[in-house]
């Protein structure tokens, strides 16, 4: 091969990686849309992908760096990753993959600066990077250094945000670039903290009264709208085609039970939905379906009409559960009077209101009205409840035991 390779720690980037890298960039071979499965490919693979697709966003160009000082960068954030089955640099490579497909396909892009981009697409890369494989509800409960160091608050989020900020001013990545290009990469991976879910729902729901149908967007907005993609991107598990929404699934569960062994062995109350003796995979699915997904995908196409792709996957999936989950009646049902379900995006806070108006829908599918409503006053601005509500936890992918230290990064 005639390009010189990075090399990392004294170790070159593979040939896999440079062979991955032009395939995409030259859009041949390996296509980049929601039937992307990231689990076709190793790491190294990986690391050809994400960079090939900031390539083609032309921001390697806007960095005025080479393509071989970027996927150093890259390969780097790569090394800052644990072996997660989720919280991994596959799920990192596939998030900024439906980024890509939301800004090129949907036209979302159309509406934003590269700046814009570039910093939605290092927070899609850099958001769950060091993240340990325990969720943030178990790092307050077992008092770990992490949720010592940022008081409890979104911790693994603050963690990422730290070690993001680590690496790139190693490879001085942003030397070229605005100032605040850092500050807005911080902003958007704190938001992807579930415990903004219903803040973000807020924000979308705004965006919706005051996005201008044409000429330029205030610099507000397109920070709003660069949050609303990366959460997209971040709980688009259930929105991609059958195939992917189950094999994501399927890890969630396994992790599921490693966390609840985790805490049992270690005398913590055993998160929702994490005991292996009474847990329900497709009525999970179809509570966070019913009560964050379905809410927050009508009302991202009402904004956005071309969109609406999810929903006709999400639609699709929910029959497919629902069959499950009558095939799995006869399991104990894991549903207790206070509501919890887990998921892999951290933990969110379910008022009373959206119980009651989904308990009295059909399908458990929440009303129209109630899909869009602002935020109940019983809601603080950060989402969390003031009086009544039903909690949600969602999950964290946990490694094994032995590999739960912090990652050493070059």
């Amino acid at each position: 091969m005639s390009k010189a390779m990075p090399e990392v720690n004294g170790h070159l980037c593979s040939l896999d990686a440079w062979d991955t890298f032009s395939l995409v960039k030259s859009d041949l071979g390996i296509k980049i849309n929601l039937n992307f499965n990231a689990w076709d490919f190793t790491c190294d693979n990986l690391v050809g992908v994400a960079s090939a697709l900031f390539a083609r966003l032309g921001l390697i160009q806007h960095l005025k760096i080479s393509e071989r000082e970027f996927m150093l960068f890259v390969k780097a954030v790569e090394a800052g990753y644990l072996s997660n089955p989720y919280h991994s640099f596959h799920h990192a490579v596939d998030v900024c993959v439906v980024i890509f497909f939301t800004l090129i396909d949907l036209g979302l892009g159309a509406r934003l600066s590269t700046k814009d981009i570039l910093a939605l697409m290092l927070a899609g890369l850099c958001h769950d990077i060091g993240h340990p494989g325990v969720n943030n509800m178990y790092q307050v409960n077992a008092k770990t250094e992490l949720a010592e160091a940022f008081n409890g608050v979104s911790v693994l989020e603050n963690y990422s945000c730290q070690l993001t900020k680590n690496i790139l001013e190693k490879h001085r990545l942003l030397r070229n670039s605005e100032p605040d290009v850092e500050e807005c990469v911080m902003e958007y991976i704190l938001a992807t903290d579930m415990a903004f879910h219903f803040s973000k729902v807020e924000e979308l729901n705004q965006l919706l009264l005051e996005w201008p149908q044409e000429g330029q967007v205030p610099r507000k907005s397109r920070r709003q709208l660069c949050g609303t993609i990366l959460h997209a991107a971040d709980i688009s598990n259930a929105v991609r085609p059958w195939p992917l929404c189950k094999a994501w699934s399927d890890m969630v569960i396994n992790e599921f039970f490693q966390q609840g062994d985790l805490e049992r062995r270690n005398d913590l109350p055993v998160s929702p939905n994490m005991d292996r003796g009474c847990s329900s995979q497709a009525q999970i699915a179809l509570d966070f379906d019913a009560y964050i997904i379905t809410p927050f995908f009508e009302a991202l196409a009402s904004l956005f009409p071309d969109s609406k792709v999810f929903l006709q996957h999400l639609h699709s999936n929910r029959k497919r559960w629902t069959v499950l989950n009558r095939k799995l009646s006869a399991l104990p049902s894991p549903l207790l009077p206070i509501r919890r379900v887990s998921f892999s995006a951290g933990t969110v806070i379910i008022p009373d209101s959206f119980r009651e108006d989904t308990k009295s829908s059909p399908n458990n599918s929440l009303p129209r009205g109630a899909r869009h409503r602002r935020r109940p006053n019983s809601l603080r601005r950060d989402g969390c409840p003031t009086d009544k509500v039903r909690p949600f936890s969602f999950i964290a992918r946990i490694p094994s035991t032995d590999s739960l230290e912090h990652p050493v990064l070059s």
